[in-house]
């Protein structure tokens, strides 16, 4: 009696090998999902972000309260003396839009242009930045907050009111004559 001995290496079937092949193609597409959800950061982090990237610089966020929103905004930590100019530098729209036809829930912005600009300004001159109303600590989820401040009514007379109202907060306490503002996109104006 003779016994046959099967070799490990025996090759597969065709249709064990095209598993075989296809497999890792096929947990890659899966797991994509996954990793995406892992990639999209909420607008806290977003906040945060901002937050670290200022303090980095040796900024630090100052919150303006005005009689229509509450801004978000940052200055140096450092005790400056008296500048006659301020220059402002105003944030975009953000994340306005999710796609052409859907308004985002939050209109922080992703990569704020407007604070890169301002971190960058000359440490010896007097600068600061503002945030556009709803942007920043989840304020967009919060009363007076609407959808339609960064949508249709961008430039209503109570954004233009708040935007003025926080200009004159950060003149006072840098102590400045005058003030220059730089506005990037939507920050910008009409």
């Amino acid at each position: 009696m003779k016994m046959q001995v099967l070799s490990p290496t025996i090759p597969p079937t065709t249709r064990e090998h095209g598993w075989r092949r296809l497999l890792p193609i096929l947990l890659a597409f899966l797991s994509l999902p996954m990793l995406s959800a892992c990639a999209m950061l909420s607008p806290l982090d977003y906040t945060e972000q901002a937050d670290k990237r200022a303090s980095a610089a040796g900024w630090r966020k100052q919150q303006l309260t005005t009689p229509h929103f509450e801004l978000s905004g940052y200055v140096p930590n450092t005790k400056r003396p008296k500048r006659q100019v301020l220059t402002i530098y105003i944030e975009g729209d953000g994340r306005a839009w999710l796609s052409t036809y859907r308004i985002s829930p939050d209109p922080t912005p992703r990569n704020p242009v407007a604070l890169a600009l301002a971190l960058r300004h000359p440490s010896d001159q007097a600068a600061a930045y503002l945030a556009r109303p709803c942007q920043y600590d989840n304020r967009a989820r919060r009363p007076p907050c609407r959808p339609e401040y960064w949508s249709g009514k961008r430039f209503a007379p109570e954004v233009i009111a708040a935007s003025l109202a926080a200009v004159d907060q950060l003149k006072r306490r840098v102590g400045a004559e005058r003030v220059v503002l730089i506005g990037y996109s939507g920050g910008g104006g009409p």
